[in-house]
């Protein structure tokens, strides 16, 4: 049987396309996410997956502070399964705005919101996955704005370089524990269903970007 690689969060388009996009190659799944409505169409659908021999299990779950993240790693234990993988498809809505006409807290709170969310799955979900022995892998997707600021996204800028940043660090400190952390570089938004009548040319697909 197949080690199940975990997906978060679940619900949004790319992280719905990275569930899809393994069970198209029959690698079971462990969808998490904390909305329940996705998540309960995610399970109806499980039935299906299984005549095709291959798992999907869904948990409610997030990463969102320590106290998440740490219940989040319990659940995932209590399922005695050893993990091939887990990909972090993090996101929120970015404010628009400029850096220049919004208070210094703004960015304090888009660091709570962006970056702090990884540290804290960091911490909690590396060492389960560590102990499955198996040098898995640790895929955090990245967003707009990594490399060149995302013109009237500044804050949303500065917290995606931040979670570049630690990526890297996290690339480092992870060999220690056997396992690989890398980031899937996305230097555009991203074009999904929800979003596919204002999405620009040159925009990545999230299905397309989900298979990669």
């Amino acid at each position: 049987m197949k080690a199940p690689v975990v997906v978060l969060d679940a619900a949004n388009p790319v992280g719905r396309g990275v569930v899809e996009a393994s069970l198209a190659l029959s690698r079971p799944v462990i969808a998490v996410s904390r909305d329940a409505k996705a998540l309960a169409s995610l399970h109806a659908r499980r039935h299906d997956f299984a005549r095709k021999g291959v798992e999907l299990i869904v948990l409610e779950g997030s990463v969102a502070d320590e106290a998440a993240a740490e219940q989040l790693a319990s659940d995932l234990r209590a399922l005695e399964r050893p993990l091939a993988g887990i990909v972090l498809a993090l996101c929120s809505e970015p404010p628009r705005g400029r850096v220049l006409d919004q208070p210094a807290r703004e960015l304090h709170r888009r660091l709570e919101l962006d970056l702090l969310p990884h540290q804290a799955a960091a911490r909690h979900l590396l060492p389960v996955l560590s102990a499955a022995g198996r040098n898995g892998g640790y895929v955090v997707i990245g967003s707009a704005g990594t490399d060149h600021p995302w013109v009237g996204y500044g804050y949303r800028s500065i917290a995606a370089a931040a979670i570049a940043m630690l990526v890297r660090v996290l690339h480092n400190e992870a060999r220690l524990l056997g396992v690989r952390v890398q980031m899937l570089a996305v230097s555009r938004p991203v074009k999904s269903e929800e979003n596919h009548e204002a999405a620009c040319t040159g925009w990545p697909d999230a299905t397309e970007l989900a298979r990669q």
